[in-house]
């Protein structure tokens, strides 16, 4: 059950198909064996195939995603860590020719039942069958544990002995919680064995006392020479509504900051530093930053491998030997890379969740990326490539635009047409991919000699510049562009980007591409540095620039700038002072392509007003950033956020083993229509969510997608009509009993998360 979710969109989307088109296609999918098997066909074995069965051997290499699974060979000892729920799924299991296949796998560490689920087809018919594991000890303990709790949480944990055995065991039992839980008293069996055949339930009543970080929780037995360990982390978070202040420049000598942490206490805060020595600094931190973030969709994929695609062919531009740097990036992209294509629709182009339609400015940027990851990456598909940019000329209007399915999910933009446009020739020009496209580029040079929104005549201007010919074009685009700049260094005016960005994240946009564009055209130092310095200045606190598109423009931009520059940054120090005390240096060598990082001084920071001063000696100046969360008592709600989230629970006291809803209540609160939206919603320790019921929302249409995470489900919902209110059921499970109070939920538009608003944590009495 739990298996199917994690199946790609490929594998979703042929579930969709109409029911005739199924039916046709099973026997063609079961007679390309020869082609799936890597057999060549002759010319006229081609010609016998009927056009269904034909599309299914052309489409029957498409990658697959591969299930994760431990390797467990070797002997395995010490206490039971591995408690997955879903252990082993296998969409291509192949039989002999009597029908019979064996599949071998390792069960997770939990003792319980597991629920094997086959299904499969053959001979045209269907089948499908259940069988339960049962996964037994002679002697063995379970534990109910969440896996984060908030501040102040009180934890009942139930810890079951159970004995298999014909004969009473003598038992003796240790327990362990770590620096951040306490246990309030002493545990201990009921007599000094347990019976034959029998089990016994030992409540541990465990308050967290800590405010943040991790607590390793251990229980161990011994039963007569029989033993049993268990172990696990629980993440401990703080109370109230979580602010970040941040900040970020470029060292050269001095560089003071300060930051109002109000009622912030010390214990609820983190905080950390980071210098950027080189573009593969600058790279490798932004993507950390983006993965903080959800990423589900397919433009959260693409934005998350692009960084990588970029330390690839920073390297290899400047022929740097990293073999260490290379083998981690190039495992990093084989994963984006078999991920990203699962999210193909059937009409051979690209959307967020792989179903069909395609979007088109969406499969442009994918398009892009996959042209980029060619250069440094030698797995990449030139089949589906070709047939990615064929698709995309298939959408041409005819009159130098391009064609928008209205049954699209258009968050990507939601943009007006002359956007859309321009950005998908954009991509397709810097992909060198414009061959049959000459009226779409003719727009394009028109676009250059008039328009005076900053957003478009820089992808206007970044298009000629890529084709020989407009080359003198985009030049004098170029002379245009760089008067629209802003004496502070970026690029203020785009009505909208094709992510509908606002705010910040459009003017990130629009910078990056302005900087890239006057970077090709040459002749314009002076408003290049500016527009950098504008950028450096605006990175956030975590190396990344707002939303995924914003962050992945500003690293190309600044990775090309400081390739062009040859910027030498020489050796050094870096000293960090706050509040007036030195808290430690750090020295970097010359050629350090690793970011300098301080992140071990939250403990000096102080509630109220607090000074962080960096001191540097070396000859270059240092790209920085500066983070620092702390929580507080009022949500840090953006008065220009579109969308309003609210979330309840019907009663606050639920039984353990019982079901509560939860409803959350996501609000449109403007006029307009509102592209892709997130809630995040916040669940009380004690509390699971049922992937069932997640499925069935976006089955339903509902929800476009979701994420589970420890204590949050991440909902994506493909746009709000004007003034919309939607209300979302969540049915959750009452594991593990005790009282808890839940991290703050937040919503907000997808490429806008910087304007987001905030509902308060939900407690819950989970009772025995």
């Amino acid at each position: 059950d739990r298996a199917d979710n994690n199946r790609g969109p490929m594998d979703r989307r042929a579930a969709k198909r109409e029911a005739p088109a199924r039916g046709r296609a099973i026997g063609g999918l079961i007679g390309a064996e020869r082609v799936m098997a890597g057999e060549a066909l002759a010319d006229e074995d081609w010609d016998e195939m009927g056009e269904e069965e034909m599309h299914w051997r052309q489409v029957a290499y498409a990658p697959v995603r591969v299930f994760p699974t431990p390797d467990y060979s070797g002997p395995q000892d010490g206490p039971r860590t591995d408690f997955r729920e879903t252990v082993h799924w296998a969409p291509q299991v192949r039989t002999d020719a009597s029908g019979e296949a064996t599949i071998t796998f390792y069960l997770s560490d939990a003792v319980t039942s597991f629920r094997a689920i086959a299904e499969g087809v053959g001979a045209g018919a269907a089948g499908r069958r259940e069988e339960v594991i049962a996964s037994k000890l002679p002697f063995s303990m379970n534990v109910k544990l969440p896996l984060a709790v908030s501040q102040g949480d009180r934890l009942e944990l139930p810890l079951t002995l159970t004995n298999e055995q014909a004969s009473e065991l003598p038992v003796s039992l240790t327990s362990s919680f770590g620096d951040l839980l306490t246990l309030d008293a002493p545990v201990a069996l009921s007599g000094p064995a347990l019976a034959a055949n029998a089990r016994e339930a030992l409540w541990h009543s465990v308050t967290v006392t800590g405010v943040q970080g991790s607590s390793d929780v251990r229980f161990a037995a011994n039963a007569g020479g029989l033993e049993d360990a268990f172990e696990r982390t629980v993440t401990v978070e703080p109370l109230g509504f979580p602010q970040t202040a941040e900040a970020s420049g470029s060292l050269a000598q001095v560089a003071s900051h300060q930051f109002d942490l109000g009622e912030g206490s010390p214990e609820s805060t983190k905080a950390s530093i980071t210098l950027y020595p080189s573009p593969v600094a600058t790279l490798v931190t932004g993507l950390e930053g983006m993965i903080r973030e959800p990423g589900g969709c397919f433009e959260q994929t693409s934005s998350s491998n692009y960084p990588n695609v970029m330390v690839m062919q920073y390297l290899e531009a400047n022929d740097v030997a990293a073999p260490d740097l290379v083998a981690r990036t190039k495992s990093m992209m084989d994963r984006g890379y078999n991920k990203l294509v699962g999210f193909e629709s059937s009409d051979e182009g690209y959307e967020w969740f792989g179903r069909a339609p395609a979007h088109e400015a969406l499969t442009a940027y994918g398009l892009l990326e996959f042209a980029d990851m060619r250069s440094v990456y030698g797995k990449v598909d030139e089949a589906m490539v070709k047939r990615t940019a064929d698709w995309l000329k298939t959408r041409r209007d005819g009159t130098g635009g391009f064609k928008r399915d209205g049954k699209a999910l258009d968050s990507f933009g939601r943009a007006a047409p002359e956007v859309t446009d321009a950005y998908i020739v954009y991509s397709l020009a810097e992909a060198g991919m414009t061959d049959g496209f000459d009226a779409e580029l003719a727009r394009q040079r028109e676009e250059a000699a008039r328009v005076k929104d900053p957003y478009r005549l820089a992808l206007a201007t970044n298009t000629l510049l890529q084709v020989p010919a407009d080359k003198a074009r985009g030049v004098a685009a170029a002379k245009r562009l760089a008067t629209m700049q802003d004496p502070a260094g970026h690029f203020p005016g785009a009505d909208h980007s094709i992510t509908r960005s606002g705010g910040t994240n459009l003017h990130i946009e629009t910078t990056a591409l302005a900087a890239m564009a006057l970077m090709d055209a040459g002749g314009h130092d002076a408003a290049v540095r500016s527009a950098v310095s504008w950028l450096t200045e605006n990175r956030g606190g975590y190396g990344q620039w707002g939303a995924t598109q914003a962050t992945v423009l500003a690293l190309k931009a600044m990775t090309e700038y400081t390739t062009a520059s040859r910027v030498i940054r020489g050796s050094g120090t870096v000293t960090l002072v706050v509040n007036g005390a030195e808290v430690s240096t750090q020295p970097y060598a010359d050629g350090r392509r690793d970011p300098i990082v301080f992140d071990d001084f939250a403990s000096t920071l102080t509630s109220g007003i607090n000074t962080v001063e960096l001191r540097h000696t070396g000859d270059a100046e240092l790209p920085y950033s500066v983070a620092v969360e702390y929580r507080s008592t009022k949500p840090a709600d953006h008065a220009d956020a579109a969308v309003q989230i609210a979330t309840r629970l019907e009663k606050t006291e639920v039984p353990m083993g019982e079901a509560v809803r939860l409803w959350a209540t996501v609000t449109n609160r403007t006029g307009e229509g509102q592209p892709m939206t997130l809630a995040r919603i916040g669940l009380p320790g004690g509390l699971t969510s049922q992937t069932w019921q997640l499925k069935e929302l976006r089955e339903k249409g509902d929800i476009a997608f979701f994420e589970t995470r420890a204590r949050e489900v991440v909902l994506y919902l493909d746009g709000l009509a004007p003034g919309e209110s939607l209300e979302l059921p969540l049915d959750l499970v009452a594991q593990v009993p005790g009282s808890y109070t839940g991290p703050a939920s937040s919503g907000y538009l997808y490429y806008t998360n910087d304007q987001r608003t905030w509902a308060a944590g939900l407690e819950v009495e989970v009772t025995r």
